[in-house]
């Protein structure tokens, strides 16, 4: 309300400040700005005093709106502070998760774990580094003894490994910003500590691996010097009964009392027939070394393993013919035979009767024909001399398990591993993979000496360019090769 000369009345400041500023006054605004634009003395405010009402008015406004922003302003804080104190819960509570994750990776290492402990490696180590010397064993028994503790105790220390491995391949590879750092430095230190564990226990199976292959060579050279005179004795005694391999094979169960007649021949059955039957004087012991390396991972000898054994080949060395029968008078001839070809022994030397010359039964190696083959003339001139399958290694190869693929590397392109010296501690040799199923035994060697065992039939390729099974002379082991990495002895 306004008087009659104009003057102000408290209500009239009120619906000023509505209406100029569109700003209600508070009833303690109001009075405020009443009584500061009130003159001395005076009950109403006059009008010269409307511009001090109107800057009072709007110095009110903008008390009330800074207030207003002060409180926003405190409100926001207090959220943020709220919700930072939030985030700081969360993350930590996401790093103890994270945490926890971590110590599951090494659950059973260390101290708390004798399987991956610092005394167990240091016992492993220890173990091993009597595996160096060759010397240090008396036989493959104490070998395999020795062994056997070693692998049972770096078997449990490779679980755990591969446990944590695995659970440490299972962490999340992706956490907060926040926590980024922290999770990189700890997943770095735990990749260092498995990695660290593994190179160990790789090193242990590898010098295990080592001593394995090392010995299995040994073993082999052991039992390759026995070869010889076993298979000299069999020889004879085939030769003395007029035997073939079936025919010995059966010789060499003829004790059997009972029992299965189809199964193989018994590593006793074995040794008995050469020491009771062809005299042989060689200790059971190491009658059976050369059995057992002769039956390799199988407990008794097939007859394809004795066929593989007692191979014998004669290479002709002056033109002959072969006959389908052992005597000569009447015999039709099958073809001939002409120097340089090799024949595979099947029977004999069985003596002609009438005209008294020694003869074989043969298969001719280039295309499998059978007959009977004179070994010399009536004179003595020889047509055929025992062996010619006697082979060195001119050029490194795959030695595989089965007849390997075409030869695409020339001989040039082919890289060379050295020269084999038969007294050298033999080297162990890995298999690995040169084709689609084609595994690999070991490599030959440049200069290694093999027998030939058989040959690829088929096909119209000729003999010195077909693929070859082939027994190495230094321990033998047999695989297929091919005959152009071969060059006759």
């Amino acid at each position: 309300a306004v008087s009659g000369k104009g003057a102000w009345y408290k209500d009239s400041v009120f619906r000023f400040g509505k209406e100029e500023f569109k700003f209600e006054l508070t009833k303690e605004a109001r009075d405020r700005v009443f009584e500061r634009a009130l003159p001395a003395g005076e009950e109403l405010i006059p009008r010269s005093g409307f511009v001090k009402v109107k800057s009072l008015v709007g110095i009110e406004r903008q008390t009330v709106k800074q207030q207003k922003l002060r409180e926003q302003r405190l409100e926001k804080e207090r959220k943020q502070a709220e919700e930072k104190e939030a985030r700081k819960i969360a993350l930590e509570a996401k790093k103890f998760e994270l945490q926890t994750q971590l110590e599951r990776v090494f659950a059973q290492e260390g101290d708390e774990n004798p399987a991956l402990s610092e005394k167990n490696m240091t016992q492993i180590d220890t173990l091993l580094k009597r595996l160096g010397t060759i010397n240090n064993f008396k036989g493959m028994q104490e070998l395999d003894q020795h062994i056997a503790e070693i692998v049972a105790l770096v078997e449990p220390a490779e679980a755990v490994i591969s446990g944590a491995r695995q659970r440490f391949n299972d962490l999340p590879t992706k956490v907060d910003n926040e926590l980024l750092k922290f999770w990189q430095q700890e997943t770095k230190t735990i990749k260092m500590t498995l990695e660290g564990w593994e190179a160990r226990l790789k090193t242990s199976r590898s010098a295990l691996s080592s001593a394995r292959t090392t010995f299995k060579t040994r073993r082999a050279l052991e039992a390759e010097k026995l070869r010889p005179g076993i298979v000299s004795r069999l020889r004879e005694h085939m030769k003395t009964q007029k035997l073939d391999v079936s025919e010995l094979f059966m010789n060499l169960r003829i004790r059997r009392v009972g029992g299965n007649k189809d199964t193989g021949v018994s590593e006793e059955e074995f040794t008995s027939f050469l020491r009771d039957s062809l005299g042989h004087e060689g200790a059971p012991e190491e009658l059976g070394k050369f059995f057992r390396h002769l039956c390799g991972d199988k407990d008794t000898l097939e007859l394809e393993t004795l066929q593989i054994c007692m191979k014998c080949f004669y290479k002709v060395v002056e033109a002959t013919v072969i006959h389908p029968q052992l005597q000569l008078k009447g015999a039709a001839v099958i073809r001939k035979v002409y120097p340089g070809e090799i024949i595979e022994f099947l029977l004999g030397p069985q003596e002609d009767p009438e005209i008294k010359i020694m003869r074989i039964k043969g298969r001719a190696v280039k295309d499998g024909v059978e007959g009977w083959i004179s070994l010399a003339n009536s004179k003595g001139k020889p047509f055929m001399d025992e062996g010619g399958n006697t082979y060195r290694v001119k050029a490194e190869g795959p030695l595989t398990e089965a007849p390997p693929a075409d030869v695409e590397e020339t001989l040039a392109e082919a890289k060379p591993v050295g020269v084999v010296d038969p007294k050298a501690e033999p080297k162990p040799v890995g298999a690995v993979t040169v084709g689609k199923d084609e595994s690999v035994v070991r490599p030959l060697r440049k200069g290694e000496m093999v027998d030939a065992i058989e040959w690829e039939r088929g096909g119209s390729k000729p003999l010195e360019q077909s693929k070859v099974r082939v027994r190495a002379k230094f321990d033998g082991t047999i695989g297929w090769t091919h005959m152009k990495m071969l060059d006759a002895a």
